[in-house]
């Protein structure tokens, strides 16, 4: 990947603070609002993160973390994993998941995300009747033909039906997980091999949860 390194370094407080297990979208804000940016942020005293509403057991939780946190090392996971990062200035941050009210500051992907003018969701339960089944593969079929990007969550079940229906039919399909996108950590495990399908079919893996985390 062009420049891989580089954007690492760049973004590399964005990605940090990811693996932060207790970081939301508006502590996020709260830190950029009252640092400017995150590199600021990243050098912050404890009584700076009292002054954004942080309670103190949660500034001494992230303290700790930050001063424990391995930077080559998840450097060297993304890189071994080819997960590159998009922050919302990125250019191919998905321009429709900037609208929710707390769209993630980081995404995790593996693969890539091409520019759509349709995507649609295609989701449904794990447990499926053979009627559900057949009008998945077909709308789906017919919609991928398209050029309609179709998003599912690789979940058992009709979700990944869409999948495998939008793949059969020469199509771009996205996942977009709840876990770690790393090969150890797809979910549910028996999807891993559809997982490298839906990559090396010109689509993607995505998550706003860093390599590693679990269900």
């Amino acid at each position: 990947m062009t420049g891989y390194l580089q954007e690492i370094i760049h973004m590399r407080k964005e990605i940090l603070l990811s693996y932060f297990t207790k970081i939301t979208p508006k502590r996020y804000h709260n830190l950029i609002a009252m640092f400017k940016n995150l590199d600021n942020a990243w050098q912050g005293k404890f009584d700076d993160y009292k002054k954004i509403g942080w309670d103190d057991e949660l500034i001494t939780e992230f303290l700790k973390w930050r001063s424990a946190v391995d930077e080559e090392k998840i450097e060297k996971i993304l890189k071994q994993e080819k997960i590159h990062c998009l922050t919302k200035d990125d250019a191919e941050y998905p321009p429709l998941l900037k609208e929710i009210y707390d769209p993630p500051f980081c995404l995790f992907v593996r693969g890539e995300l091409k520019p759509s003018e349709f995507t649609l969701a295609v989701v449904g339960p794990r447990k499926y009747t053979s009627y559900g089944k057949q009008i998945t593969e077909e709308l789906t079929r017919d919609l991928a033909g398209q050029g309609i990007t179709i998003v599912s969550g690789l979940a058992l079940g009709i979700d990944s039906i869409a999948h495998q229906a939008t793949l059969n039919a020469n199509g771009i399909t996205a996942a977009v997980l709840g876990t770690g996108i790393n090969r150890a950590h797809i979910y549910p495990a028996i999807h891993k091999q559809l997982a490298e399908k839906i990559i090396a079919g010109g689509g993607a893996i995505i998550s706003e949860y860093p390599p590693g985390t679990l269900p």
